[in-house]
């Protein structure tokens, strides 16, 4: 008979013992399939951690390889660096060397700026024109050679013209009576300089200098008008004061 528990009564099936066996194995089966299941799983996961782990290693083979790789590069960058920085200050010394040449071989020459050019111009007449507007007589003799410059960069002026005297002291000192003179001008000019032509500008008589210098003057001069200097010089010691159109 079924037995009272807390008031109910627990019901008991009877099962044959044949059934009890058969329902054994079935459960004991799908155990031990499940146990293989998760073996074989078990091992997949291995073999993916084996495999994951040989990845890191490669990539960590990979890594240093990349590094050592780098380190020597940036050895060599900072090997160029370094011969870069040796090659610019050389650059600069070789640079002032030829500009100093190039000003020394402009120590004999000064520029022209403002005369007129005439038709079928000799142009060491209208230097002897300049030089007698100045007080000072420039015979064929004293002059190496002169010349109009080809390229005028300002359309409204005549071409300049540069002068190279056989005597450097002979080019200081018609530098100095062009000082003396002050404020030349075209009709200033005597002979067939001055007579073709109806303008009246100034004309400036220079020391030939080079593109570097020329600018370098430039900010001088600038420095001077801003700071109420008195004069520019040269390293010969020219005063260029109000005489140069340059800045």
């Amino acid at each position: 008979m079924p037995q009272a528990m807390g008031g109910f009564q627990e019901i008991k099936f009877w099962s044959c013992n044949d059934c009890v066996t058969k329902n054994e194995k079935s459960t004991l089966t799908e155990i031990l399939n499940e146990i293989r299941l998760l073996r074989t799983e078990q091992s997949e996961i291995i073999k993916s951690l084996n495999l994951c782990h040989e990845k890191i290693d490669d990539c960590n083979s990979s890594l240093r390889k990349q590094e050592a790789v780098l380190c020597e590069h940036l050895n060599r960058i900072d090997v160029l660096e370094n011969k870069t920085v040796t090659l610019q200050k050389k650059n600069e010394v070789l640079k002032k060397e030829i500009n100093d040449l190039q000003q020394y071989s402009r120590i004999n020459c000064v520029e022209l700026i403002g005369v007129p050019e005439t038709p079928n111009e000799n142009v060491l007449t209208t230097v002897q024109a300049v030089g007698v507007a100045v007080n000072f007589n420039i015979t064929p003799n004293m002059i190496d050679t002169c010349h109009r410059l080809k390229i005028n960069n300002d359309t409204n002026t005549s071409k300049k013209i540069i002068v190279k005297f056989v005597r450097r002291c002979d080019k200081e000192e018609f530098l100095r009576l062009r000082k003396v003179k002050r404020n030349l001008k075209v009709q200033d000019l005597i002979g067939e300089v001055g007579k073709h032509t109806a303008s009246n500008n100034f004309i400036y008589i220079n020391e030939c200098l080079t593109s570097f210098n020329r600018q370098l003057f430039s900010q001088a001069r600038k420095f001077k008008n801003e700071h109420n200097k008195f004069s520019v010089q040269n390293d010969d010691e020219t005063q260029h004061e109000d005489i140069c159109p340059y800045g």
